[in-house]
């Protein structure tokens, strides 16, 4: 679990971390098939993500709540308490603040005795330092800790790494290490979950256990009380179709039969679209390619190894998060009228996703984040859209590089993941809808016009490669040579555009007459016994990366069981 080589994770198909989808090939992306992943191990993602520790808004949360009427579960205020009881927040030490402007940090939003451990990187460099400093001179310096759920601007986040072991710190370590002299608690490994058992009481279903695949053999493990399905945005909405949960048409058509008629099961699929920008950088500034001479790699891994310092001890990345006002320079709104108008689909036959945008289109209209631009010292391969051993790796020419990757915060577009065999091990079909609906284009069009500005703005300006001396900045081998502006940047977009793994909503949370999978407290509408805890039942994804808010989620779930069995 060494933070600075997480890359190596994203070993491709037949990957030991991590489970390789292709989403069907997407108009709107160039007609390209993209690859994604989901964790293989313990923690699921949270064991192979980039380790930012960065929160969804107080308005994303807000807005989940919007969607459950009657109901003063899901607030900001409510969600705060989990997030801070799952952290461990370290305080900076007075040179990193001096060194990555950390001045806007408020001790009273963050959690201190949580088992995820949270920090800033140990080691500084030329683009940590620059980052926040580039965004103040733009006038988008940091205007408050976001961790507060509110601020905007550019900043060093805290990253998911222990500053003590120098290692990841995730689910799968330290949950498991919490819960491991438990009597109760029996992990098994190596096994595929086929679908959740159901049997019907005084008319309606009730889960009593899974069915598993393990050692070649099919086997069964009973529930006393409830089956919690924590499968991811992928797997779980799978998981309730294999077992009857679903659009009665598309069981039918595969031969299942249907416990539970709910058609919004696998729908709402969306993710955080992202576009990746490679610069060329100044000689003589260390970024990743360092590392791709074997006698740097093993030299920095001894000493990682013999005592925990060197480069690969922290993640060399920074973070912002902008509104949609602060994504042109004139504080105008990038949303034309017309498509503003289009904003909400009112013959969507889910009246849930129009609610959706409608509470997206007031966030963006109340300065909440529409966009998210991160860093990192080091170059992707964008064209290996389809590899994920290889798209997030530099592509080891020779050269220095210096990535951006803007993420597009609240898309409106929405997809599927639907089974396509009622044989568990057939992956599903995963259409992601991505920039299907013209307002996300648009705004993530500015976002990358505002990523450009910022590249070329000093100080991070000058440490990077310029045509001539005062010109743009120079792309990293691969992108386009003629540069990128307003009259090609939508095409670059679908050229180049990757997703993250970010991917949620597909078992979504809301109220039953809007297309809600759950409720409020996450139990399975129809169902007796059976609860969704993971990313799928997000009505809306939040901004930022989304593993603290899967862990709040988890943390809160906890306490709806025990309140449920009276165990509090």
């Amino acid at each position: 679990m060494t933070p600075g080589i997480f890359g190596s994770l994203y070993d491709g198909e037949n990957s030991s971390y991590h489970w390789t989808h292709h989403i069907t090939p997407q108009k709107n992306l160039n007609n390209r098939s993209l690859a994604i992943m989901s964790g293989k191990g313990l923690g699921g993602g949270s064991a192979i993500n980039f380790m930012f520790w960065t929160h969804a808004s107080r308005r994303d949360v807000d807005n989940w709540g919007a969607l459950n009427s009657g109901q003063h579960i899901w607030s900001w205020e409510r969600f705060q308490f989990y997030l801070k009881k799952a952290e461990a927040f370290v305080k900076p030490t007075a040179q990193q603040v001096d060194d990555l402007n950390l001045t806007f940090i408020d001790p009273s939003v963050h959690g201190y005795n949580g088992p995820v451990v949270n920090s800033f990187p140990g080691i500084t460099g030329p683009f940590l330092e620059a980052w926040p400093r580039t965004f103040r001179e733009l006038g988008l310096g940091i205007n408050g800790d976001p961790r507060g759920g509110t601020a905007l601007g550019g900043y060093t986040p805290t990253f998911s790494v222990s500053p003590q072991t120098k290692e990841r710190s995730y689910p799968g370590s330290v949950y498991t290490a919490l819960a491991s002299k438990r009597p109760n608690l029996r992990v098994v490994t190596g096994a595929l979950v086929t679908k959740v058992l159901l049997k019907k009481i005084t008319g309606k279903p009730a889960a009593f256990g899974v069915s598993y695949q393990h050692g070649g053999r099919q086997q069964q493990v009973r529930a006393k009380r409830e089956v919690i399905l924590s499968a991811g945005a992928l797997a779980s909405p799978k998981l309730l179709e294999l077992s009857g949960i679903g659009d009665k048409k598309l069981l039918d058509r595969l031969g299942i039969r249907t416990m539970v008629d709910s058609p919004f099961v696998g729908e709402n699929y969306q993710n955080h679209v992202m576009v990746p920008l490679g610069f060329n950088v100044e000689p003589n500034i260390t970024t990743a390619e360092d590392f791709n001479d074997p006698a740097s790699f093993e030299a920095a891994m001894t000493e990682y190894m013999a005592n925990r310092t060197g480069p690969f001890t922290a993640v060399n990345a920074s973070s912002s998060l902008l509104s949609l006002s602060q994504l042109q320079s004139d504080g105008a709104s990038v949303i034309p009228a017309d498509l503003l108008d289009s904003a909400s689909l009112g013959s969507h036959p889910y009246p849930g996703i129009t609610a959706q945008h409608d509470l997206i289109t007031k966030s963006l209209s109340s300065n909440t984040a529409a966009a998210q631009i991160i860093s990192l010292a080091g170059g992707f391969s964008p064209w290996f859209y389809n590899d994920t051993a290889r798209m997030f790796a530099s592509p080891n020419d020779g050269g220095r590089y210096f990535s951006l990757l803007a993420l597009l915060q609240q898309p409106f577009s929405r997809g599927s993941v639907h089974i396509q065999s009622p044989d568990a091990r057939i992956p599903p079909i995963v259409n992601s809808g991505d920039l299907s609906h013209p307002l996300d284009l648009e705004i993530t069009t500015q976002m990358v016009l505002k990523a450009l500005e910022i590249v070329s703005s000093p100080p991070l300006s000058g440490l990077l490669q310029h045509e001539t001396p005062g010109e743009r900045v120079t792309l990293q081998p691969g992108y386009p040579k003629e540069g990128i502006t307003e009259a090609n940047v939508q095409d670059f977009i679908q050229k180049y555009a990757l997703v993250a793994a970010h991917y949620s909503g597909t078992c979504a949370m809301m109220d039953k007459k809007l297309g809600g999978v759950v409720d409020s407290r996450l139990r399975v509408y129809g169902v007796s016994r059976l609860r969704v805890v993971d990313a799928s039942v997000f009505p809306m994804v939040p901004q930022g990366t989304i593993n603290s808010a899967v862990i709040g989620v988890a943390e809160l779930a906890a306490d709806l069981v025990k309140e449920d069995y009276q165990k509090l």
